[in-house]
């Protein structure tokens, strides 16, 4: 993935949640606002993933035993 790919990326990850809490301030409803830290916290974790490990990260390796 190119650097352009992961900022494209990025950038529509941001746009999104940008929205959907913009959605939110309409509605005050309790369930809104925990899809909204979900959604959040899971696209953090994308974010962190893709643009500061590279999406060749492999997961960390158990020791046998």
């Amino acid at each position: 993935m190119s650097t352009a790919e992961v900022y494209a990326f990025c950038a529509e990850r941001a746009i999104s949640a940008r929205i959907l809490m913009n959605l939110s301030m309409d509605q005050k409803l309790r369930s809104v606002y925990k899809l909204l830290f979900i959604y959040t916290v899971l696209n953090y974790n994308v974010f962190d993933t893709m643009c500061y490990a590279g999406p060749h990260r492999k997961p960390a390796q158990r020791s046998p035993g």
